[in-house]
């Protein structure tokens, strides 16, 4: 007859023991581990108590306890990300403890951080899980992927040989450039612990998610697929997930939208309207030739700078001479105005001077 698999780690049975110590109420331990993608029995830990599921785990000391709970409370602020950068050595070393068995990354697998016990940029085949993994961080909020630790015990074994420290970044980058879209922006670093040598890859939150695979890598990685992290692994994105990337998405455009509409009812910002030409600003009005609207309308998408006339009479018709590149990419004379910026209006937003 099969055994059927723990649905909590030895990590955390041995941090529930250490809880019941310390007088937790089961339900305050329960909402510890209770994950919206692994969902825990309230009997779970009672079963713990009372020695029927984990009883062969050893307690985790005080000590571990207490470095488990800053590190639950400070992954979910995010002042500790904020505070400092991604991979100052101090803000590495609080993610880890020593125990009687060694170093071991205190957080263990969540949805920030993912743990991998080698490193091998080629051939593609052997980086594709890496690949996976850094598209669904940065389809996420970001995180960590370390190497050299592993997954189930979350215990620091070091890397065999220096191939990660000596991996140019330019090498990583070439390598997801060639199989994501858009590109995550990953940085790197090493970390010695006892002698023992761990990679770390800080892979950021993209704000142009979904990050989408580009090709087929192998079996871990398949053309067309969005990859999310989610609490102890890395998976194809739920609706759910991707709604709310699209809505993030649309909810920044909004407010980038009404930014830039509240700089014109402010008078920071001109309107020019596409069809007359008119230009309406605080400082006053003029007209663009309508010859000129046809290259207006070309640039609607873009913006650059070209000269202005500083004073301009009300209703007084001018051309304003800049240049642009043809597609060719040789540059023309013509008449367009300083700064065209793009908008979902029918209206454009000439910036003043």
């Amino acid at each position: 007859m099969a055994v059927r698999p723990r649905t909590l780690s030895d990590h955390e049975i041995a941090l529930a023991k250490a809880m019941l110590r310390r007088s937790f109420k089961n339900d305050a331990i329960h909402f510890y581990f209770n994950l919206p993608d692994r969902l825990i029995s309230p009997g779970r830990i009672t079963q713990i108590k009372q020695k029927k599921y984990g009883a062969n785990v050893e307690e985790a000391s005080q000590d571990e306890l207490d470095q488990f709970l800053q590190a639950w409370k400070s992954s979910r602020s995010g002042s500790d990300h904020a505070a400092t950068p991604p991979l100052d050595r101090s803000h590495l070393m609080r993610m880890f403890h020593e125990t009687t068995a060694g170093w071991a990354l205190i957080p263990g697998e969540t949805d920030f951080t993912e743990c991998k016990r080698s490193f091998r940029v080629s051939p593609e085949t052997r980086f594709a899980d890496v690949i996976r993994s850094v598209a669904g961080l940065a389809n996420n909020r970001g995180g960590y992927l370390f190497f050299g630790i592993t997954d189930k015990t979350l215990l620091v074994e070091g890397l065999p040989d220096d191939t990660f420290a000596r991996t140019d970044p330019a090498e990583i980058n070439r390598s997801l450039a060639g199989s994501l879209d858009p590109v995550p922006r990953t940085t790197t670093a090493t970390l010695l612990l006892s002698g023992k040598t761990i990679g770390i890859m800080h892979v950021e939150k993209h704000d142009g998610a979904p990050v989408i695979a580009l090709k087929n890598i192998g079996t871990e990685v398949r053309e067309g697929t969005v990859y999310y992290r989610y609490v102890g692994e890395t998976r194809a994105i739920k609706p759910g997930e991707l709604r709310k990337i699209i809505n993030d998405r649309e909810q920044r455009a909004v407010a980038a939208f009404s930014h830039q509409m509240a700089r014109v009812a402010t008078g920071a910002d001109a309107t020019l309207n596409l069809d007359t030409g008119e230009v309406n600003g605080k400082s006053g009005n003029f007209v663009i030739d309508k010859s000129l609207l046809s290259d207006i309308q070309f640039i609607r998408e873009g913006d650059f700078s070209v000269s202005v006339p500083k004073h301009v009479e009300s209703n007084e018709s001018v051309v304003i001479q800049g240049e642009r590149p043809d597609s060719m990419g040789t540059r023309r004379q013509c008449g367009l105005p300083r700064t065209v910026h793009a908008t979902t209006a029918a209206a454009c937003a000439i910036r003043a001077t």
